[in-house]
C-alpha cells in the first residue's frame, strides 16, 4: 500500500510539472508581450518593466523563477 501511495504521488509531482511546462512554454510561444497592448512606452520604460518581471532573461531562467515564486507563495 504504501508504495502505490509514494507511486500515486511521484506521478502527480511529474503530472504538475509537466502541465506547468506545458503552458508556461506555450504562453511565451504567444506572439507579443505582455506590454504590447498597452498605449505607446518609451524604450526605457519598456526596458524597466521588462527587467522588473524578468522578461528581459532566457526562456528558462523565467520559467526556474517562474517555479520559484509558484512554490514560495
Amino acid at each position: 500500500m504504501r508504495n502505490y501511495v509514494f507511486k500515486r504521488a511521484g506521478l502527480a509531482v511529474v503530472t504538475v510539472l509537466l502541465i506547468s511546462m506545458i503552458t508556461f512554454f506555450a504562453m511565451n510561444a504567444i506572439p507579443g508581450g505582455p506590454f504590447d497592448s498597452e498605449k505607446a512606452t518609451s524604450p526605457e520604460v519598456r526596458a524597466v518593466l521588462e527587467a522588473r518581471y524578468n522578461l528581459d532573461k532566457p526562456v528558462w531562467e523565467q520559467y526556474t523563477i517562474y517555479m520559484k515564486n509558484l512554490f514560495r507563495g
